[in-house]
């Protein structure tokens, strides 16, 4: 009995607590004419949403004239979305007439796409700079004379709200400049074709529709500004390959030289070893003359000399 009657106590107690909580939301709601039951609220509360939160968004989408369920905001809240960032870009864009409805803008949020800010680049245009100037520097080209230029390119883009969800972004669209404006200046044969009219870049990035390709944007308008000469590369290339010339030379002569000087030794050690030689063959020829008389070679009838004893008179 006694457990029964606590039971009972505790469901007051909890019911009690749930209109006191909600009660402020209830009032907003009725104080601005809205159809919205106070058990809507309740279960907002027992669902673990914040009531007073999504009873605002509701209130500024009657307001503005949209049309769109309660519950409806129940379940993107739940879903992780975030439900005062669509009801803005809603309001928004019926202002601005654009065609795009609430169930989109809740597709984008829930895609990761911040929805206000498309809906603001839509209206008012973004400028986007090729190279980003946070990040400091040019676009640096080259063109066939060897001139390196430094140019600054600036896009003006509108979001296109139909391409958000799968649309590259503003990196992209960086990355492709780049590349257009490298090969638009590479194929001039002087960059003064460039420094004199700079609109070329600007007709080539207007005519090329691969850049903005793929992406969420929309082209409005290219300028392209601060065309700077940096500096001669054909100039700093050629000394270099000048002075690598000239240390493969001086290597070249280095070896010859090294050779010659190896050629040198080699034919004074051939002397010394000719020189010895000749030595070696003084040293054995009185030996060679003794034998030879000795034997009778040397001494014969027709020789003037005939025995040892008369050729050492005659040498006397």
């Amino acid at each position: 009995m006694y457990l029964l009657i606590a039971l009972g106590v505790l469901v007051f107690l909890m019911l009690v607590f749930l209109v006191f909580v909600n009660i402020g939301a209830y009032v907003k709601v009725k104080s601005n004419g809205i159809d919205l039951g106070f058990v809507n609220i309740v279960f907002s509360r027992l669902r673990g949403l914040n009531p007073d939160m999504l009873v605002d968004a509701y209130i500024m989408l009657i307001r503005a004239g949209i049309d769109v369920e309660y519950v409806r905001l129940e379940s993107h809240a739940l879903c992780g979305g975030n439900v005062f960032a669509v009801v803005d870009a809603s309001v928004s864009s019926l202002k601005s007439s654009l065609d795009i409805d609430f169930e989109q803008f809740c597709s984008l949020d829930l895609a990761g796409r911040d929805v206000v800010e498309a809906v603001g680049s839509y209206v008012n245009p973004i400028v986007i700079n090729c190279p980003d100037h946070r990040n400091g520097g040019h676009i640096v080209t080259v063109a066939k004379d060897g001139i390196r230029l430094g140019i600054n390119v600036k896009l003006t883009v509108r979001s296109d709200l139909n391409k958000l969800i799968g649309g590259a972004g503003v990196s992209t669209v960086e990355a492709r400049v780049q590349e257009k404006i490298l090969g638009a200046v590479g194929s001039r044969e002087t960059h003064k074709e460039i420094l004199n009219n700079p609109s070329l870049l600007v007709e080539h990035l207007k005519a090329d529709s691969d850049v903005l390709n793929g992406t969420y944007f929309t082209l409005v308008s290219v300028d392209v500004s601060g065309v700077q000469v940096l500096d001669n590369l054909k100039a700093k290339l050629d000394s270099i390959q000048s002075e690598a010339d000239k240390k493969v030379a001086e290597s070249r002569a280095e070896a010859k030289k090294a050779e010659a000087k190896a050629r040198q030794q080699e034919m004074k050690a051939k002397l010394q070893e000719m020189g010895a030689g000749v030595v070696l063959a003084r040293a054995v020829l009185p030996s060679a003359i003794k034998c030879g008389i000795d034997d009778g070679v040397i001494g014969t009838k027709e020789s003037s000399v005939k025995n040892v004893s008369q050729w050492r008179a005659q040498s006397l």
